[in-house]
C-alpha cells in the first residue's frame, strides 16, 4: 500500500507529469494499493480507479473514478467536475 498526501503540491508540471507515470507503472508492476488525497482532479483522474469524495469528512460518493465523473449524484462533485472541465 502506497499512501500519497497531496504528493505533488510544491512540483513543477514537467516533474509531476513524470511522477505521475512513475507512480501508475509501479502500482501496475507491484498491484499495489494507493490511497491518494488531492484537492487536484487531474492528479485523481491519472491514478485512481476507484474514489471516495468527501466533503466536511463525510463520505459523499464512492465508486469508480470514471462513473462518478459521468453521472455524478452529489452537488459537490458536479460543481467541481464542471469546474474543472472533466468528462
Amino acid at each position: 500500500m502506497l499512501i500519497l498526501d497531496e504528493p505533488f503540491s510544491s512540483v513543477d508540471i514537467t516533474t509531476k507529469a513524470r511522477l505521475l507515470g512513475e507512480i501508475r507503472a509501479l502500482a501496475a508492476q507491484q498491484n499495489l494499493t494507493i490511497i491518494l488525497v488531492s484537492h487536484d482532479p487531474q492528479e485523481a483522474v491519472a491514478i485512481c480507479q476507484t474514489t471516495v469524495i468527501l466533503e466536511d469528512g463525510r463520505v459523499q460518493e464512492f465508486g469508480a473514478l470514471a462513473e462518478l465523473i459521468r453521472h455524478p449524484c452529489s452537488p459537490t462533485l458536479k460543481a467541481f467536475r464542471d469546474y474543472c472541465r472533466l468528462e
